[in-house]
């Protein structure tokens, strides 16, 4: 017996009940695991495909530049200066920051193994989506050159970026299964997303299929990593505890 049932034997109890019921949602293994780490396995063979024929067309890149300019016509210095904070916070260390809020916020709303399973998920999407950039290998369009922040030799197919903030949403999404939060996270996740990919563009920071690729290594990640842990790795975890 912990110090918290010594103090207060009956609202600890039932503080313990409702976050095993949390975390149990949150980890609950999905329906058609299969399905969706086929899913995801096709969405990352396009990004690849996709890549290696944009950076063999530079007439592509050419009418991607014009849609990167249209995205700044226009626009106040309040706009820009909105665009750049959105764009700082996930391509900078400012994302590890907000890596480890959002951490906080899964283990808050679950427990220590779901907010260990969210982290897992979006390092791996960061994982991936540098590989792809190394695979691809499509630099940064001309306009970023000299950009506040983007490396001037950095790649940006796909962009790294846009995958980190697509995982990160996907995580909580998971991470909320069933709680009263669910639709309030969906939603402001889903805003704060769609920002920062027009940050991306506004700033032209990368090519309109660069933000279009971050999105589906991102969610090509979530498809294959999820099934796998919810219903393969956390069960015979389960099981193997459960038989000692």
């Amino acid at each position: 017996m912990d110090a918290r049932t010594r103090t207060a034997p009956s609202l600890p109890a039932a503080a313990g009940v409702r976050e095993t019921q949390r975390a149990q949602r949150a980890l609950a293994p999905l329906r058609h695991p299969a399905v969706w780490i086929a899913a995801g396995a096709a969405a990352m063979a396009l990004v690849l495909v996709a890549g290696v024929v944009l950076d063999g067309h530079p007439s592509w890149s050419a009418a991607e530049i014009a849609v990167d300019q249209w995205a700044g016509v226009g626009s106040s210095a309040l706009v820009g200066v909105v665009a750049l904070v959105f764009d700082i916070t996930v391509s900078t260390a400012a994302g590890i920051v907000l890596l480890l809020i959002a951490a906080l916020m899964v283990y808050l709303m679950a427990d220590g193994t779901t907010a260990f399973v969210f982290l897992g998920g979006v390092c791996l999407a960061w994982l991936a989506s540098l590989a792809v950039s190394l695979a691809v290998n499509r630099p940064l369009l001309e306009l970023s050159a000299g950009h506040t922040v983007v490396a001037p030799d950095a790649l940006d197919y796909p962009s790294t970026p846009t995958a980190f903030g697509t995982a990160t949403v996907i995580g909580l999404l998971l991470a909320a299964r069933g709680s009263n939060w669910r639709w309030l996270v969906a939603l402001a996740g889903g805003i704060a997303l769609a920002v920062s990919l027009w940050a991306r563009l506004y700033l032209a920071a990368g090519y309109p299929t660069d933000v279009v690729a971050g999105v589906l290594v991102g969610a090509a990640v979530a498809a294959i990593y999820y099934p796998v842990m919810l219903d393969l790795v956390l069960p015979a975890v389960r099981r193997r505890i459960g038989s000692r």
